[in-house]
């Protein structure tokens, strides 16, 4: 007996092609933007940096930083001037406070543990 073919089948293997092969073009068209994107996204990149180089370079910029520097500074003076007339510890004393306080409790450690204990 010979078998007989479905009368649709070789319609739904013809759309199945058709499905794969678009299914294939659009993985391809896929790669090929994220390619591009990733070459538009470095190109972004390099010019960006550039930019930022050149304007760093400026004698507005330089300004500017020596601008916030100063007032930096003259922040930090006023603040420590504050904080000294109402008796107030700076992050400095503070930071010398913790290290000292350190000190002390390696070497109270040292010796509650006797000179026969390592």
């Amino acid at each position: 007996m010979t078998q007989r073919a479905e009368p649709g089948s070789s319609s739904v293997d013809r759309l199945n092609e058709a499905l794969q092969s678009m299914d294939d073009q659009l993985q391809e068209l896929r790669a090929r933007f994220d390619g591009q994107r990733r070459k538009v996204e470095d190109e972004f990149q390099k010019r960006r940096q550039r930019l930022e180089k050149q304007f760093r370079s400026t004698p507005f910029f330089k300004q500017v930083e020596r601008v916030r520097r100063e007032v930096d500074h003259q922040f930090e003076q006023t603040r420590d001037q504050i904080f000294e007339s109402f008796g107030i510890a700076s992050k400095q004393d503070l930071d010398k406070l913790h290290r000292k306080v350190n000190l002390l409790s390696r070497r109270f450690g040292d010796l509650s543990r006797g000179p026969d204990q390592p």
